[in-house]
């Protein structure tokens, strides 16, 4: 089965917001929490950024089956290959494989992969078709990507600090969900460097600025 435009344009349009963002010696990948089925509010706290190595994140747009089944694929390869070589791969290497087990069969679904090799950090997505493009700033797919690439068209800068790329991310969550119909409820932040995958969600002090970056916009309004 090969799909049509159609198809492609409905996964572009799936409710959910993921996002990549480059920084100076450090990926930012983020996502919100809500999952939909139709209408139904599925869930209020799932995560959509997830680990495939120790400095490879990985997320999607569109079914979840798919893209959960294309995960577990993608990670079983990522370590067969770090075996036979002995050594992680690099994050083209990993991109274009993800993009070539794509290419052979149809998924319902359409990932974002970010990490980080020792050529530096890097992002990449790819479609349902296996076409894979590299972003050298940022991205973003799902249905409120339109108000998240807007924000991030405003606030993104070369060489910025990680601490503001979760800045921006974050910046453009809230745009997604405060529009978005299919996104909404938490954010779960990522930073991938050299020293490896981080999932900032829970971590007190990232809490704690978002907190206070939410109330100094509050004050200014």
């Amino acid at each position: 089965m090969r799909p049509n435009l159609d198809t492609y344009e409905e996964i572009l349009h799936t409710g959910t917001t993921i996002i990549g963002v480059m920084c100076k010696d450090a990926v930012v990948m983020g996502g919100e929490s809500k999952a939909v089925m139709g209408n139904l509010i599925t869930s209020k706290d799932v995560k959509k950024i997830y680990q495939v190595d120790n400095h490879l994140g990985f997320s999607f747009a569109g079914g979840v089956g798919d893209g959960q089944y294309l995960l577990r694929i993608f990670r079983a390869e990522t370590k067969i290959q770090k075996m036979r070589m002995g050594k992680e791969m690099t994050v083209k290497a990993s991109s274009t494989m993800l993009a070539n087990i794509m290419r052979g069969t149809f998924f319902y679904a359409a990932p974002i992969i970010a990490g980080w090799d020792d050529d530096g950090c890097h992002i990449y997505s790819a479609d349902m078709v296996g076409g894979l493009a590299e972003h050298k700033d940022y991205f973003s797919y799902g249905s409120g990507s339109p108000f998240a690439l807007g924000v991030l068209e405003d606030s993104f800068r070369e060489g910025m600090k990680a601490e503001e790329g979760m800045d921006a991310v974050v910046r453009a969550l809230e745009a997604a969900k405060a529009r978005d119909i299919g996104s909404g409820f938490g954010n779960q932040v990522v930073q991938i460097d050299e020293k490896g995958f981080r999932d900032l969600t829970d971590d007190p002090s990232f809490m704690e600025r978002v907190a206070g970056k939410k109330a100094k916009a509050k004050g200014a309004k």
